[in-house]
């Protein structure tokens, strides 16, 4: 998603929130369940829950400095239609994968958040701000050619 935002691929925001976790933090709290874990017990390694806009918008910010970024908001129903139409264009024309299809769009419009109360708690799960973990991505990205 970070690639797709710094390149310009994704200019809009639609609906849903995701959970952002540094894959630092997941190592972290995999080692922190085999030390300190309960047998049988599930622990969530998430850290910080976000609208898609206010992701978006803290990936600019980590990128270009500029706090104040307008990001239209396009209706779910809206990204099924356009998504329904760019599959079938790469079905009968293109012959390349769709960039999304109806199916993603619906399941990414939800809000996938999580708590993570659990892992903090009984694992002792200390996160990074999610801040320092996307400045981080996009540093790693541009050291690997990636944007």
């Amino acid at each position: 998603m970070i690639i797709d935002i710094i390149s310009g691929l994704n200019r809009t925001a639609f609906s849903g929130g995701i959970n952002i976790v540094d894959v630092r933090d997941v190592a972290k709290g995999h080692i922190l369940a085999a030390e300190k874990g309960k047998t049988g017990e599930r622990y969530i390694l998430g850290n910080k829950n976000v609208a898609i806009s206010e992701f978006m918008k803290m990936v600019y910010k980590a990128h270009t400095g500029n706090e104040k970024i307008f990001i239209p908001k396009v209706p779910t129903s809206l990204l099924k239609g356009g998504t329904y139409a760019l599959s079938l264009w790469a079905d009968r024309i293109s012959k390349k994968p769709p960039l999304s299809t109806p199916v993603e769009v619906s399941y990414a419009s939800n809000y996938l958040y999580v708590d993570n109360t659990k892992a903090k708690k009984e694992l002792g799960l200390k996160f990074q701000p999610v801040e320092e973990s996307i400045k981080d991505a996009i540093e790693w990205f541009k050291a690997n050619k990636m944007i």
